[in-house]
């Protein structure tokens, strides 16, 4: 079990890559793979051996983005908001984005994708349905983060925060 980890790695950056290239050039892959890398590993982020939800998460979301015109694209949805549920919204988030920027080009809503999300959250939500039922909304409140905002550099690492940052100057001025 000790090539797990490295594993793991391998196939998340292999999911990175090949999104990001199929949308961008190699240059962009190798750079999103760069930064995915220097994530520090541990028991909060992605676990000591990379067998946690997030990683999967984390494997599943390019995948889906990847797959998004494709039939299994309700499969990969229902897994991820099984496996980790913050993925699986963030990957319909994501999905969303995708359909928004669509509507805008196009004036054309796509059904088919629309309809591929609501398969997708119906066929896991079984697994939410018993604690939305006994105990309410009460159970989608967060009271404590896991992790206090002003810890998030030392828990990223410098290098990962100042990486976001040029991005997000970069992206304002484009």
């Amino acid at each position: 079990f000790n090539f797990f980890p490295a594993f793991f790695t391998v196939l998340i950056c292999l999911a990175i890559f090949i999104l990001v290239r199929k949308y961008f050039d190699e240059v962009s892959a190798l750079f999103s793979v760069f930064f995915f890398i220097m994530l520090k590993s541990s028991l909060a982020l992605l676990g000591s051996m990379f067998l946690v939800p997030l990683s999967l998460g984390l494997f599943l979301i390019p995948i889906g983005l990847y797959l998004v015109n494709s039939r299994a694209l309700f499969l990969i949805i229902a897994f991820t908001l099984i496996m980790h549920p913050f993925s699986g919204i963030a990957l319909i988030i994501l999905i969303g984005c995708h359909l928004l920027s669509k509507f805008i080009e196009t004036k054309k809503i796509n059904f088919k994708i629309v309809k591929q999300i609501i398969i997708g959250i119906i066929l896991s939500l079984p697994l939410f349905l018993d604690p939305l039922l006994t105990k309410g909304l009460e159970n989608l409140q967060f009271n404590e983060s896991i992790i206090p905002f002003y810890f998030i550099p030392r828990f990223l690492g410098y290098i990962i925060i100042g990486i976001i940052l040029i991005g997000y100057y970069l992206i304002s001025y484009r």
